[in-house]
Order: C-alpha cells, then sequence, then structure tokens
C-alpha cells in the first residue's frame, strides 16, 4: 500500500518544517547571575558559566564571521575574571555549589540517576571555572599570551561549553557541536535546527 513510504514522506517534511522554523527564530543567549540561559523559540537550557560560554557567547552574536582565537581569549579572559573575583558573584557560585549539593543528596537518596548526573556535570563545571581562574588566595591567574596557547585554550572552552549544553539538552548539544568551527580562527555556522541570529546579552 506504500503507507511506510509515505510516514516516511511525511516525517521528513515534519523535520524539514520545524528546522525551518528553527533557523527563521531569532536565539536567544543571556548571561544570568552564575550562569547563562539559551531559548530558541519556546524551549529554554540553563547552563553554568565558564569561560567557553563567554567565548560562545562572541561567537553566536556575529554568526558566520571569523573571529581569531588569539582575540577571542583577549575579549573574554578579563570577563571572566572578574566574574569570579567580584563578590556578588562569589556569593552567587556559592549559593549555586550548596544548590547543587541538595539537589546532588535528594537525587542519590531517590535514585534518580539522570537528575544526580546532570548536578554532578554542572558542579564539575563550576569548580573547575574558579579553579581555572584564580589562584592561592583568589588571585586572578594571567592568560599567557600565545597564539598556539589561545587556540589550544580556546577550543577546549568551546568544547567544554558544548558539553555542559549537552548534559542539559543533548539535541541542542549536538547541533551546536556542528556549528561551532574552532581553530585558529573561530566561527559560528547555524546548521539545521539552529537559529541564523542569536540576541546576545553579557551581562547579568
Amino acid at each position: 500500500m506504500g503507507l511506510d513510504e509515505r510516514a516516511r514522506q511525511w516525517l521528513e517534511r515534519a523535520d524539514t518544517t520545524a528546522n525551518d522554523a528553527a533557523e527563521a527564530t531569532v536565539g536567544t543567549l543571556r548571561r544570568m547571575s552564575a550562569g547563562w540561559r539559551l531559548e530558541i523559540g519556546g524551549q529554554a537550557v540553563d547552563v553554568p558559566h565558564s569561560r567557553g560560554m563567554a567565548h560562545l557567547a562572541v561567537l553566536l552574536g556575529h554568526p558566520g564571521q571569523p573571529v581569531a582565537a588569539e582575540d577571542l581569549a583577549g575579549w573574554t579572559a578579563a570577563a571572566s575574571a572578574q566574574a569570579v573575583l567580584d563578590p556578588a558573584a562569589r556569593r552567587s557560585y556559592r549559593r549555586r555549589l550548596a544548590d547543587l549539593d541538595e539537589t546532588l543528596a535528594d537525587a542519590e537518596a531517590c535514585a534518580d540517576l539522570g537528575r544526580a548526573d546532570l548536578a554532578r556535570t554542572e558542579r564539575a563545571a563550576l569548580l573547575d571555572e574558579i579553579a581555572r581562574h584564580t589562584g592561592l588566595g583568589g588571585r586572578s591567574r594571567a592568560f599567557t599570551d600565545s597564539r598556539e596557547r589561545a587556540r589550544t585554550a580556546v577550543q577546549k572552552a568551546l568544547r567544554r561549553a558544548v558539553d555542559a549544553v549537552a548534559a542539559a539538552d543533548q539535541e541542542l548539544g549536538s547541533r551546536l557541536r556542528g556549528a561551532v568551527v574552532t581553530g585558529t580562527e573561530c566561527f559560528y555556522q547555524a546548521g539545521p535546527g539552529l537559529p541564523r541570529t542569536w540576541k546576545v546579552t553579557d551581562q547579568p
């Protein structure tokens, strides 16, 4: 009767329509007190703050435009260090860590493995971010001004940021992984199901 083939065609058309709608939508990336919120249409994903998310904000704010890794690192390094050293941000991080500890304990008590994994992932990313931007006594670490070091650092930071998105929303993380190109120059190129344009707010 050809019903299987018709069903396949209907599903393909539905996927195409959904992708076209997403690409026509203006995405939003907004800095919150202790993290970032990505919104596409009616869906929202929250991820912890990191230097990689600051890099991603620059790329989404300039879609299709190559940005040198050195420039990307220079634009975001000071802002990331300031966020860690700022007293209000410190308090926000401590509150978020306490919330995550409570969530993790509750999830483990309830044997909710999925919620526990998400809490562990965010907690590890938050602790890693604090450690990378502070030294002994909470002093800011200096960023080495080297082209190769900047390329490597930006690539790793962006990978961690996309992994954090994937931990919260696997499909969105997978799509971003294919849309963010890293190297000596980095850029965001919208792929299927991702907005071509983003409204970025990088101040909480």
